[in-house]
């Protein structure tokens, strides 16, 4: 895995489930200033689809990386346990 994938999981999988819903809600808000803007800007209504987008993909991502994390501490674990044998 390179550099940047393994500091962006470490970075999400660090992060507390309050921060992460912060960080959703700000995306869903940009998506619906950007919807608001198109009624005015005549930008096509689609936006309105990210709002939903946000929160069913941002959250499980950060629970991805959780496990993804927990699993290669436990694998960690289990190869030094092979090791002392």
């Amino acid at each position: 895995m390179n550099d940047y994938s393994e500091q962006y999981i470490r970075g999400l999988g660090r992060r507390s489930s309050a921060e992460v819903i912060g960080i959703a809600s700000f995306f869903a808000m940009v998506g619906g200033a950007t919807s608001l803007a198109g009624m005015f800007t005549h930008v096509p209504l689609i936006w309105a689809g990210w709002i939903p987008l946000c929160f069913l993909v941002i959250p499980p991502v950060h629970f991805l990386c959780r496990e993804f994390l927990r699993l290669q501490e436990r694998v960690r674990e289990l190869e030094k346990k092979l090791e002392a044998k």
